[in-house]
């Protein structure tokens, strides 16, 4: 395997994507703008509120064209045309498998997503980069960035979860936006791991 960072972007699956094949269950991501969700399978039923690009949800049903989807949380959702959306990938977590050890750790990230979604409504993760030396770069979605978690907390988390993978080998974990800009690095040191606030 060549020596480029391991990364999928959930974000190829916004682009020209072809009408979601989906399963009860499956994570979805909303490829439209501003996507009608409707009370029933149906273009003239009344439109129950608003899906934006990117937004993850939950396939629970379909209907010819039509798929009912939950917005996690526990939120009841609607229907909306499989054409706005797409079925996120096996990795949806955003990784992709460098190593035995990162396949395990995407699972477990993919896991955790899944808890984190069905609990407060809003899918975490969207890209997980292992770019070598221990080293993780965590780009967490628009919505948990502006108000749907606590990035020290989930640092310490993804701290834990990514050491745990490397087997204690010294780690470092960086969450950042769409950007690059560092939001929070968790780093071993000699003594202990450091946690840094960068904004």
């Amino acid at each position: 395997m060549s020596g480029r960072p391991a990364v999928v972007l959930v974000a190829l699956a916004l682009a020209g994507a072809p009408p979601a094949l989906a399963a009860p269950d499956d994570l979805l991501i909303v490829t439209g703008d501003r996507v009608n969700l409707r009370q029933e399978p149906d273009k003239s039923a009344h439109v129950a509120g608003k899906l934006t690009r990117g937004q993850v949800v939950i396939e629970r049903e379909s209907n010819g064209e039509w798929l009912r989807v939950e917005l996690g949380g526990g939120r009841d959702g609607g229907w909306v045309h499989a054409t706005l959306v797409a079925r996120l990938p096996d990795d949806s977590a955003g990784v992709a498998a460098r190593s035995a050890a990162f396949q395990a750790f995407r699972q477990a990230l993919e896991a955790e997503s899944r808890r984190i979604l069905a609990r407060t409504g809003t899918y975490p993760y969207l890209v997980a980069e292992d770019v070598g030396d221990g080293t993780l770069v965590v780009t967490p979605s628009q919505d948990w960035l502006v108000g749907g978690g606590d990035l020290t907390d989930d640092a310490w988390s993804l701290y834990r979860l990514w050491k745990s993978h490397n087997d204690g080998r010294p780690v470092t974990l960086a969450i950042t936006d769409e950007r690059g800009n560092i939001y929070v690095t968790v780093q071993d040191t000699a003594t202990e791991p450091l946690l840094t606030v960068h904004h």
